[in-house]
């Protein structure tokens, strides 16, 4: 009887959404303009006209809490208010928000209904219980809520995806999505390029900015660039690959070519040898997956790009004692490392070192195994000779990832976690052909392409957890099942199967 009552007082829930949001944009500003300067003034009218433009073109959310979360932005930007137990940032209104919207429009539009999709149960049921876990450990007193504040919001940003998948339908709007997230990718690279110029002694971005030590050997003209916006640069550069591959894009544009070199470039500055193996393997994947004519493509393009390196080196090593020689030999011994007998055996590298974890990681995991610890909790005491002080209180971290969830989600997370992954994985694979839209084809293959890397990847570093990844990781399942949604990949793949079988 209320849905019925609320149908027929609004014929859409725009309306009363745009008229409050106009009421409390004037009260602010009335109420700012008494004590703040013209530019806080201006800047919350900014706010109240993003707003009104996010109560149609819903995307805008998405990209809003991006930009605070994933591109150049130091998280000390992210407007916040005391609430007593902790803060409240933009990025929690924003998510709220989306939320919000979603029930509204539920509620209020007769033809809006609830997206359904098979990864909206091992999503929901892995933050379900690490969120039980991690609140089961604040009522035994083994972390506080405001302690755990952050890493709940690292969790919770998987939620995004229910955001894509109920707010993001029509193509206009994925577009815009996904424009704007490049966009956002090329203009990290870029400032990474500008951060590499001036060096690691004037810090213009957020994150890691430092000298590259590579097992024991530091180049210190080298500067190292690991900013926010690392995960937006990995997920685009690959699916800006898939898309040159299978001519969803042009690739003899200047600007497709330009941004090719940006976000290549920003990939090898994070020095991340982890996303170096994720990029290679997706590569190799691609390979396999694209047909004869395409295949070409690819190789021809390899070779091109082995072809320009190598005369780059040639020229670059005319001029020893040069900066740009030792970029070469920098990012050459970073990618000898890869394959050296070294990094594997010497107990001092820095993937053995953090080996010393897996000591205390494991026995934590055999005494919790169902639900694990909680976010955030101490795992490890202090270890002497591994812990520098002052650097931060590290006996939270854990290096990888997959260990990282099975302590502090359980077995039963981590198996709602691998469910949700392989389902991703198993269904991109298994649709992508059959999308008749090349851009929505290369998009869907490119981010599960991705993600097999990113799985990789985080036996080493713990990304599938860190807060300026997670929110990418959400959109990205929901740009997925969006694109199979809107071009219902069910019927495409059985109408392909009949016409294959008819002809066989």
């Amino acid at each position: 009887m209320l849905i019925q009552k609320l149908r027929l007082y609004s014929k859409s829930y725009i309306h009363v959404t745009e008229f409050l949001a106009a009421c409390v944009l004037g009260l602010l500003l009335g109420a700012v303009s008494i004590w703040a300067s013209p530019i806080g003034v201006m800047l919350v009218f900014a706010g109240g006209v993003f707003a009104l433009a996010a109560t149609r073109r819903h995307e805008l959310l998405l990209l809003a809490y991006l930009i605070f979360t994933s591109t150049i932005i130091d998280d000390t930007y992210n407007p916040s208010i005391s609430i007593g137990i902790g803060k409240m940032y933009l990025t929690d209104v924003i998510i709220f928000t989306a939320f919000v919207l979603i029930v509204l429009r539920s509620l209020s539009e007769p033809d809006f209904e609830l997206i359904h999709t098979p990864l909206d149960f091992p999503l929901i049921m892995f933050w379900g219980v690490t969120m039980f876990s991690t609140f089961l450990a604040i009522f035994q007193g083994n972390i506080t809520l405001n302690a755990s504040l952050g890493a709940i919001r690292s969790v919770g940003s998987y939620l995004l995806f229910f955001a894509v998948t109920n707010l993001v339908r029509k193509e206009r709007q994925l577009d815009l999505l996904w424009n704007g997230m490049s966009l956002f990718a090329i203009f990290t690279a870029f400032g990474m390029i500008a951060q590499y110029i001036v060096g690691s002694s004037v810090r213009i971005l957020p994150g890691r900015v430092e000298t590259l030590n590579t097992e024991g050997v530091s180049f210190s003209d080298i500067t190292r660039i690991i900013p926010p916006g690392d995960a937006l640069i990995f997920f685009v550069f690959i699916v800006f690959t898939v898309s040159i591959m299978l001519k969803a894009r042009k690739s003899s544009s200047i600007s497709t070519l330009l941004s090719f070199g940006l976000l290549g470039l920003g990939t090898l500055l994070t020095y991340k040898r982890h996303l170096f193996i994720g990029f290679g393997i997706a590569v190799i994947l691609l390979f396999v997956l694209l047909n004869s004519r395409d295949k070409v493509r690819l190789l021809a393009w390899a070779f091109a790009s082995t072809l320009i390196i190598t005369i780059a080196v040639l020229l670059i090593s005319m001029f020893p004692g040069s900066k740009a020689l030792e970029f070469v030999t920098a990012s050459s011994n970073r990618f000898l490392s890869l394959v050296s007998e070294e990094t594997y055996s010497n107990p001092n590298s820095s993937l053995q070192w953090r080996s010393f974890e897996y000591q205390y990681a494991l026995p934590q995991i055999a005494s919790h195994p169902l639900i694990g610890m909680g976010l955030d909790t101490r795992y490890r005491p202090f270890v002497r000779g591994r812990d520098y002080l002052p650097g931060g209180d590290f006996r939270r971290f854990v290096h990888n990832g997959h260990v990282a969830i099975l302590l502090r989600s359980g077995l039963l997370g981590y198996m709602f976690f691998a469910w949700l992954s392989v389902a991703f994985i198993w269904r991109g694979f298994k649709y992508w052909r059959d999308i008749p839209d090349l851009r929505a084809q290369a998009l869907v293959l490119g981010l599960t392409l991705t993600y097999i890397g990113i799985l990789i990847g985080t036996v080493v570093s713990p990304i599938i957890l860190t807060a300026n990844w997670t929110p990418v990781l959400g959109i990205m399942f929901g740009t997925n099942e969006v694109i199979f949604k809107n071009f219902d990949v069910k019927r495409l793949r059985f109408d392909r199967l009949s016409t294959e079988a008819m002809d066989g």
